[in-house]
């Protein structure tokens, strides 16, 4: 392997080690290592199944999951966030993040004497900064940018997948260091009466996320309940009597009854979102489940005017094809930097369409605006234009079997073209779902 592999492997080891990683049997024969473009993808060798893959360049390192998202498609995240790194008078010093964590640390009740910048790795997520403790094994990873903080477990949550939390709802989980809290029983704790709550996490993860559990303490006695989802009540506990581990690794954290309550939401959610897919107590095959989702979508109203999809490097259509036929779900967005990736694609679908489905009311991701296209779609290029030096190609959605009515060409483009003009000026989005608006249209 070249020395640049090696180059590579020893930035990829370091943001390993930043995130409480072992790295003693990350070696150059533990991966199989290709080029893409001017990077590096680390993948494991010896046949070793995986989610995850790594992509390397010039220091900087990006993960994703091949499932979901392409290697082209990372590698335009890359770029995105290498411009993102460089120097921005906007963004908080190393030393101003650190003393915003150490504040939301004391809120907290954590002792911070010993929160100095020599016990933090450090690095940049976009214009956040990210700390991880530098020696020992650790399930929590903090982002901070301004004076927001999130706490994340980097096993079940990305950098990306927290950054975007940044703007919406960063905390949860904006708890505690992971302090093993006795309440009842045996070994009782000093509580004051009032209401108490706390948040139990597991490794591995709860299906539904963490156990949501409120005390009452009335003259000293202590009454433990927890959410219920599925009869949507707090029901009895004695799982806190005293606190008590089961299988797996558990932490119980305290917390405000503003992080429960956000929690308990999200638990909810989680429930409701899994029950709607199961048809019956046994999960259903899956033909049933994507015949039971396209005849809920199409309960949904249709939606009619301008969304948007990124151009693929691969994309054929509107090159050598002009006309398509959707065979899946074609996802777009109303949001031009949405569907591009922040204008990382190189070029951008504008679709005229009569009959999608606009479903960020239901969403779990409402910021992206989704606006979906039912299996069978025809859709043909009707022109182009560019914005600024971007291409974007004018399709629109058609009828295989009516005859389509004219359109006012002249006020599809003035519209595509200023949606994009206007994306394109706009601040940066966070990329909550890669690749998911990127592709082909066929």
């Amino acid at each position: 392997m070249t020395s640049d592999g090696a180059d590579a492997l020893a930035f990829l080891n370091s943001w390993f080690e930043a995130r409480g990683r072992d790295t003693s049997a990350s070696t150059l024969d533990a991966w199989s290592i290709s080029k893409h473009k001017d990077a590096r993808v680390f993948s494991p060798r010896g046949g070793r199944r995986t989610n995850r893959l790594h992509m390397v360049r010039d220091g900087l390192v990006v993960a994703y999951s091949p499932s979901t998202e392409s290697t082209e498609a990372a590698y335009a995240r890359m770029t995105l966030e290498a411009a993102d790194t460089r120097e921005d008078c906007s963004v908080i010093s190393e030393t101003e993040a650190l003393a915003t964590l150490n504040a939301w640390f004391a809120s907290h009740g954590s002792d911070v004497s010993g929160s100095t910048p020599e016990v933090w790795n450090t690095w940049r997520v976009h214009d956040a900064w990210g700390f991880g403790p530098v020696a020992g094994r650790t399930n929590r990873l903090y982002l901070v940018r301004d004076l927001t903080v999130v706490s994340y477990a980097p096993t079940s949550e990305s950098d990306e997948e927290a950054y975007a939390r940044l703007d919406c709802d960063p905390n949860p989980p904006g708890l505690s260091e992971p302090k093993p809290v006795m309440i009842a029983g045996a070994m009782p704790l000093d509580l004051d009466d009032g209401l108490h709550y706390y948040i139990e996490e597991r490794t591995p993860p709860f299906e539904l996320g963490p156990m949501v559990y409120k005390v009452e303490v009335k003259c000293g006695l202590a009454d433990a309940t927890y959410w219920d989802p599925q009869d949507r009540c707090w029901k009895p506990s004695r799982r806190l009597e005293p606190y008590r581990t089961g299988r797996g690794e558990e932490r119980l954290y305290s917390t405000t009854a503003q992080e429960a309550e956000r929690w308990r939401q999200n638990r909810q959610e989680r429930w409701e979102t899994a029950n709607r897919k199961a048809t019956s107590p046994n999960a259903a095959p899956e033909t049933d489940q994507a015949n039971a989702l396209l005849k809920e979508l199409q309960s949904f109203p249709g939606w009619s005017g301008i969304s948007f999809r990124g151009m693929s490097t691969t994309a054929e259509f509107g090159k050598a094809a002009r006309t398509a036929v959707a065979r899946g779900l074609v996802a777009t967005s109303r949001d031009s930097r949405v569907a591009t990736q922040n204008f990382t694609t190189p070029g951008v679908y504008a679709v005229m369409g009569t009959e999608g489905r606009g479903i960020e009311s239901v969403s779990r991701r409402p910021k992206e605006f989704e606006v979906l296209f039912l299996p069978g779609t025809a859709f043909g290029v009707v022109g182009t234009i560019d914005v600024d030096g971007y291409p974007v190609i004018l399709v629109r959605q058609t009828k295989l079997s009516a005859e389509n009515p004219d359109i006012d060409m002249t006020d599809f483009e003035t519209r595509a073209r200023n949606a994009v003009a206007s994306g394109r000026a706009g601040a940066q989005v966070p990329i909550t779902s890669p690749g998911k608006y990127v592709g082909d249209i066929d």
